[in-house]
């Protein structure tokens, strides 16, 4: 039951049906059981939250904090040692700022999908069915 998407679209209902072993009435309860115990849920895969320190830290990938910490190490080098701790002081509160806000999406796009639910209807032993999507099998 192992074929890519593009393969499927390209084939005719009949032929899909034929390979999927499923029908125009739908799957059984049964069949339906087995198929999710086999494939699995249909989620895609959590992704990893990032630590609070690997957001702060990733603030500072821009080409323009390079340059601003080049002119900061360059205004320390000739002795400007105020120009420079300024410099660095404007990254690190602007880096902070930064790294609460995307923090805080995070955090609230994880209680969107918490929240959210996608439903689809289906065709269970010849019955229209809502379910969670998350439950739907091949076939």
């Amino acid at each position: 039951m192992a074929h890519s998407s593009i393969e499927m679209s390209r084939l005719e209902i009949a032929d899909v049906q034929r390979l999927l072993h499923s029908s125009t009435q739908g799957l059984s309860t049964e069949e339906a059981k087995r198929r999710l115990e086999k494939f699995g849920k249909n989620v895609l895969p959590a992704s990893k939250r990032k630590s609070l320190i690997k957001i702060f830290i990733e603030q500072f990938n821009s080409a323009l904090i390079y340059v601003l910490l080049g002119a900061a190490l360059f205004a320390y080098i000739i002795g400007e040692f105020v120009d420079s701790i300024f410099i660095l002081a404007v990254l690190i509160i602007n880096a902070t700022i930064g790294s609460f806000h995307s923090y805080q999406a995070e955090k609230t796009s994880v209680a969107l999908k918490n929240i959210l639910r996608t439903t689809a209807m289906i065709l269970r032993d010849q019955k229209s069915l809502t379910i969670d999507a998350s439950e739907i099998v091949v076939g």
